[in-house]
């Protein structure tokens, strides 16, 4: 026992391990483990049990360790079933010690630890004996809650202060054991609680019950504790007993009364009366209980007369509205179906929704959602509504756009506030579902009401920004961004007619003309209206309803002059946000600019300067890319990059003023990279970041003149000799940057977003210079992921000029190959380093497929190539021999396929080649490790069955002699069986072939 004690407080009493530290006999771990081991010891909770009950007591800590072993240890035998009879000794020493400490006349108490630990444990005695030896169980438990008789009922009193409160706190923890649905369980657990109620609802719940109301009447004026816990127990226990036996018209009349009380006696009788509500029974019985209970009377009683209760009041008490919340939402949840018996609850439910406080509001949203959707598809299954209801909606509808508005509080974008606008936020989606549903059901309605709440707001600012505050005009405008969705469900904002175009449909018609007056009504004020959630929120609806600009060209100027201004905000979230918003609106609407391109161009020129931010992980630059992730303002700096070429490129502007804006924007980067280079081969961290920027600046300004890429369509026209004439030259200033700076990451990094922009202004005129590139970008030990995204690059380049790339993937292809197979030969290092492997092998097989579908296979065995052609063949079929990697195996088969019918891949060796991939088709189902019953494996199996049928199409009856004569003896296959394969590979087409080439390589065919 002194081992025990010794060992408890070295590992779990903080106070008593220092001092033993002190004098030098704490070893933390192995006191650790030697408690764990008496815990898990046959006979440790004898000694636990013996310390539990020990007079004087032990420290807290190590009667809570004790009881923990015991509890254990009744587990243990429950579960294992094994003597149980040291669970009828642990039952009566703990009964003994129980009667002493909370019977009548007890004086002693347990703190809380020790009550909840001693808890736990009768819990787990009463999952292993009440359903056999202990019978008796709560019978035992009701005697410590009497001390005396009462004299006119000849009963005993439920006046033991402290059994009483044992006994409240044991029943509640034995219903968190067999009855709490939040908890998951399993199967036989479930079974063993069903087994458990059952007994506990024929022999005891009536006495238990009777016990709870003779607690509630002995205590309501003496203990506001005790009859919390006891309404507590009763609304937990009221799910799964018999609910007449709790609801006799005393009891209710009780419940009743509690509600004159004060504090937490009427929390607790109204968290009792919402489980009550929420017990499961038939509709008509629920109605029935709810009208027994007059809890609609109950609700408005309390919300007229309780001063807590009325808005407005400084004596409103949002705790006690949010407990009546609960009540209204389940009470509306039952009676949802019923608009006559839910009548008298309107007016509780509009008090809650609409109360100012979200955490009242909020609690009656699942009971709207539910009245919502029972209407609307009782609408939809009548094609009519409740009058009733008809009345509601509109009053419902108005009360879900005021809870939309920022209340009087609110202090938007506050660094302090941030966690309550999330929450707000979040309040404000869930009121969108419910606008939304009520749009379902009436959409006239709903598009009326925005229409009138928008407009008015509209003409409030037409005044001037002052005559409307930011709460009411952000509500304008935010469900001015939700009537899209109204407006868009015919499909498109416009459609056809003889004249041209017109809005399509009555709330496509409203939408554009609340855009319009948005225009008219002063853009400049909401542009620059003293509130920045006003200032986002205009561009964000220009943006979303771009296509109204493009019908409404006259609006454009006002627009672009409403973004200049945000984009020159002091306020940096929406100053960038701008960047991001106008590079999308200019994107859109270049074409239709005009004139104004060139001034907003001009006026945009003082927010290009760059300037790099290096987090605190940068020190490191040459072998490291993590500092350019933080730069979050230069990331949106780039958008205004990009939408400069866009403006610049416009139709409206002559090549040689497009030149001239280009060569304003690309001077400055130019001087800057040169500025830098020198201290950028010193190793200055900065420096190269900074010339990183740069280049990842021109490379989004090319992309603005030309977002054109291989495989993709272009809404703008190609751009002139002129201004191409103008990117070779920023073509070649990263060229140098990039030959200079070879060994830094991040300089690859911004070279490679480059090449990938430059493609749609240069065209062709990038294909001389690959080779530079690929020197660049890949001569200084490159990563996996390096290799891997500039394969996808060139692949794009070829798909787009695949008639002129021939002579350049010729001269490149060898050397590329050759820094591609270096790498795949590297030491795989970890987890990361083989997924990352598997990717670089599956990018090489699919470049491979990607030359060959653009006509480009002869490059592989060209004079220049044919070299390497072998290590090509090689990869591939060492590829399709990993079954560990299924995936990369079907690419591989399939690339066998495809080299065997395509033409391109003609020369003396073929024959040699395609005998060698017709043996690995025979290898990889019977090699080990290969499972033909494999999901995946039976999809590797189809495509060889794929490469069987094409080499057979190239060899033709050579194939087949070789199979019969050669391959077939060789392994021993049966004659009969080889004919009947041998048949069906030249009869068979290829779908076909291949689902019976996946049952011969499973052995479903026989002879």
């Amino acid at each position: 026992m002194e081992q025990i004690l010794q060992a408890v407080d070295i590992s779990l009493n903080p106070g008593a391990s220092q001092d033993l530290r002190r004098q030098g006999i704490a070893d933390c771990p192995q006191a650790m483990q030697f408690l764990q081991q008496v815990k898990e010891s046959d006979d440790g909770w004898q000694v636990c049990l013996t310390l539990f009950v020990e007079n004087p007591t032990v420290t807290e800590i190590a009667r809570v360790y004790a009881l923990d072993v015991v509890s254990a240890a009744v587990l243990r035998r429950y579960r294992e079933g094994k003597d149980l009879g040291s669970l009828q000794i642990i039952q009566d020493t703990l009964m003994q010690y129980i009667r002493e400490f909370y019977g009548p006349g007890s004086m002693k108490f347990d703190n809380a630890a020790v009550q909840n630990k001693l808890t736990q444990t009768l819990t787990y005695l009463f999952l292993a004996m009440y359903g056999s030896s202990w019978t008796g169980f709560f019978d035992e438990m009701l005697q410590l809650t009497s001390k005396s008789i009462d004299g006119a009922t000849g009963k005993p009193r439920r006046d033991n202060l402290a059994g009483v409160v044992f006994y409240l706190r044991v029943v509640d923890s034995i219903h968190d054991e067999v009855a709490d649905v939040l908890v998951s369980r399993s199967l036989g657990e479930v079974r063993r609680n069903t087994l458990l109620k059952d007994q506990v609802r024929e022999r005891d719940v009536r006495k238990l019950v009777t016990s709870w109301h003779e607690i509630l009447a002995e205590w309501k004026d003496k203990s506001d504790d005790i009859v919390e816990i006891c309404l507590k127990v009763i609304g937990k226990w009221t799910s799964w007993i018999n609910i007449s036996l709790i609801l006799t018209p005393d009891f209710v009349n009780f419940l009743w009364g509690l509600l004159t009380c004060a504090g937490k006696i009427k929390d607790a009788s109204l968290d009792a009366m919402a489980e009550l509500v929420i017990k499961k029974m038939n509709a008509a019985d629920k109605i029935e209980l709810i009208e027994f209970m007059k809890l609609v009377e109950m609700i408005q009683a309390l919300l007229a007369q309780d001063p807590a209760l009325q808005a407005k009041s400084p004596a409103f008490n949002v705790d006690l509205a949010e407990k009546v919340g609960k009540v209204v939402n389940n009470v509306g949840s039952e009676l949802v179906r019923g608009i006559e018996a839910a009548k008298g609850l309107i007016p509780s439910f509009f008090f809650c929704f609409s109360n100012e406080y979200d955490e009242v509001s909020t609690t009656v949203f699942p009971f709207t959602a539910e009245f919502l959707a029972f209407y609307r598809q009782y609408r939809k299954d009548t094609n009519s509504v409740p009058q009733e209801f008809s009345a509601m909606l509109p009053q419902l509808l108005n009360a879900i756009i005021a809870k939309m508005q920022y209340d009087e509080t609110a202090n938007w974008g506050d660094e302090e506030e941030l966690t309550d606008e999330a929450e707000f936020l979040d309040v404000r989606k869930r009121l969108k579902v419910l606008q939304d549903t009520v749009g379902a059901i009436d959409m006239q309605l709903l598009v009326e009401t925005l229409h009138t709440i928008v407009n008015k707001a509209l003409e409030k600012l037409a005044r001037g920004s002052g005559a409307i505050g930011w709460r009411e005009l952000d509500l304008a405008m935010y469900e001015l961004h939700i009537f899209g969705d109204l407006a868009f469900q015919n499909g498109n904002l416009f459609t056809k007619t003889d004249n041209g175009v017109a809005p399509n449909g009555d709330a496509a018609a409203r939408l554009v003309d609340m855009i319009v007056k948005l225009m008219n009504s002063g853009v400049l004020d909401v542009a620059s209206y003293p509130h920045p959630s006003i200032q986002l929120q205009f561009m964000e609806l220009i943006v979303r309803y771009v296509n109204v600009f493009e019908i409404h060209k006259e609006l454009i100027p006002r627009a672009l002059e409403g973004f200049v201004q945000s984009c020159h905000s002091s306020h940096v979230r929406v100053r960038t946000r701008a960047w991001y918003l106008f590079q999308r609106f200019v994107k859109t609407v270049r074409t239709h600019i005009g004139d104004i391109a060139e001034t907003i161009v001009r006026t945009l020129g003082d927010l290009l300067e760059i300037r790099a931010e290096l987090s605190e992980s940068a020190d490191n630059d040459m072998s490291s890319d993590d500092g350019k992730k933080h730069d979050v303002t230069f990331d949106s700096q780039l958008y205004l990059f990009e939408a400069i070429g866009s403006l610049s490129s416009s139709t409206s502007i002559t090549p040689e003023r497009q030149v001239a804006f280009a060569r304003e924007v690309m001077t400055p980067l130019f001087g800057d990279i040169e500025q830098h280079l020198a201290l950028a081969q010193r190793g200055d961290t900065r420096a190269v970041f900074q010339i990183h920027h740069d280049i990842l600046a021109l490379g989004t300004l090319a992309r603005g003149f030309s977002d054109w890429a291989p495989g993709t369509k272009s809404s703008a026209p190609s751009p002139s000799g002129l201004v191409s004439d103008e990117f070779e030259k920023v073509a070649e200033a990263i060229l140098v940057s990039l030959e200079t700076l070879n060994n830094s990451v991040v300089i690859r990094e911004a070279a490679r977003f480059a090449f990938s922009r430059m493609v749609g202004v240069l065209g062709q005129r990038l294909l001389p210079a690959i080779p530079r590139w690929i020197h660049g970008l890949l001569s200084q030990s490159p990563s996996k992921d390096e290799i891997q995204m500039f394969l996808r690059l060139l692949e794009q380049v070829i798909h787009g000029f695949k008639s002129e790339i021939f002579e350049i993937l010729n001269t490149i292809l060898t050397p590329l190959l050759e820094g591609l197979f270096a790498e795949m030969a590297q030491p795989v290092e970890g987890t990361d380093d083989e997924v990352k492997l598997q990717e670089l092998r599956r990018e090489f097989l699919n470049f491979f497929n990607v030359v060959i579908n653009n006509d480009l296979g002869r490059v592989f065995v060209s004079d220049v190539n044919l070299a390497i052609f072998d290590q090509i063949v090689q990869a591939i079929d060492h590829f399709s021999r990993d079954n560990k990697d299924p995936q990369t195996q079907k690419l591989s088969f399939g690339l066998m396929c495809r080299m065997c019918t395509t033409e391109q891949i003609s020369f003396s060796g073929i024959g040699d080649l395609i005998q060698g991939f017709s043996a690995t088709c025979w290898a990889v189902p019977t090699s080990s490790g290969f499972n033909t019953k494999d999901a995946q494996a039976k999809l590797v199996l189809g495509e060889i069955g794929g490469v069987q049928k094409a080499i057979y199409q190239r060899a033709g009856d050579d194939y087949i002699s070789y199979l019969r004569g050669v391959y077939f003896p060789s392994i021993g296959a049966p004659a009969p069986l080889a004919e009947k394969y041998l048949a069906a590979l030249q009869s068979m087409n290829e779908k076909d072939f291949k689902k019976f080439f996946k049952d011969f390589a499973s052995g479903k065919i026989s002879a």
